[in-house]
């Protein structure tokens, strides 16, 4: 057994998307650090769900993760650069699309607030960590919490959720450091996405327009306040997130996600430097290590919910 997979499986990590099962659980351990390289291109691709011509084109490294002892989702990881950017394609098995996270619905006369979570993946790209170049986030992110490690540690998140934004338009941009306190946060600026609920908590504050496209996003443009004397029917529902531009280096990250056939496609897009401290920098010609983990409908409290994967090396192609 490897030493990153001694470590997740002693200390766990969040992430968690369906889970591809092997036989009695078992499965072939991967190299020690696998590479994924990102091939230059003269145009990078739209943004899209769509596994295109331009990704197919590129060699897939299968990456697999665990959830405690048992295998979690294999990922199929692409990845191009322009110069400018960094473009990412994931794919993963999920057996059931989550994206409504604790959503609304109009049950029995009364607004109440629906179970389940949202389908997520996330990327963690090391910045300045010696622990994290040797074992990933599992070695490095983990002591009871979720902490760098190492002084002066610090790791750039990209966060795809489903429900809060991933599917139209953004991923959140967060960071993980060795601070005393709040050592897992977000970068500065403003998410894409808010609460719909009334300052009581009791109703949503916005509701789908009439004419509204209700599979499409949850915005200020598709939407209108909760009329005062309205009585939904039976089992209505609308999202409990309102979704947002968002602002600063909280919004580096552009994304797009669809649900089909069985599986998970996102895509992602950044600046290779966006100038901002809390961001990595990707050099071309040069490696820098990640390691990802996937959500299926959970959380994120605790480090237990998720599946994970080893150190992986990005390379950016010449």
């Amino acid at each position: 057994m490897t030493k990153w997979m001694l470590i997740a499986l002693l200390a766990g990590l969040a992430v968690g998307c369906a889970v591809a099962s092997a036989p009695d659980g078992e499965r072939d351990e991967p190299a020690d650090t696998a590479t994924l390289g990102a091939d230059a291109v003269k145009t990078g691709p739209e943004l899209s769900t769509e596994l295109t011509e331009t990704w197919r084109k590129q060699k897939a490294l299968k990456v697999p993760t665990w959830l405690d002892e048992q295998p979690g989702p294999d990922v199929e990881l692409r990845a191009l650069h322009d110069g400018e950017y960094l473009y990412v394609f994931a794919r993963w098995a999920d057996a059931t699309e989550s994206t409504e996270k604790k959503g609304w619905a109009y049950r029995e006369g009364k607004w109440q607030k629906l179970k389940g979570d949202e389908d997520r993946i996330a990327f963690a790209f090391n910045i300045s960590s010696p622990a994290f170049d040797k074992d990933g986030c599992a070695g490095a992110c983990h002591e009871g919490d979720f902490r760098v490690t190492d002084k002066g540690g610090k790791v750039d998140i990209w966060h795809w959720k489903a429900a809060r934004g991933g599917m139209f338009s953004h991923a959140d941009d967060q960071r993980l450091t060795d601070a005393a306190e709040n050592p897992r946060g977000d970068d500065a600026g403003k998410s894409a996405y808010s609460n719909n609920q009334n300052a009581e908590g009791t109703a949503p504050a916005r509701i789908w327009k009439q004419d509204a496209d209700t599979a499409g996003a949850f915005n200020a443009d598709t939407s209108i306040e909760l009329p005062a004397d309205w009585t939904p029917a039976a089992d209505y529902r609308v999202p409990s997130i309102l979704l947002r531009a968002p602002e600063g280096s909280r919004g580096d990250i552009q994304a797009r996600g669809s649900c089909k056939d069985g599986h998970w496609q996102v895509m992602l897009k950044r600046k290779l430097d966006t100038g901002h401290d809390d961001d990595a920098v990707f050099k071309v010609g040069e490696e820098i290590t990640f390691s990802l983990s996937v959500f299926d409908d959970t959380g994120a409290v605790t480090g237990d919910e998720h599946a994970v994967s080893g150190p992986i090396k990005l390379v950016l192609k010449r």
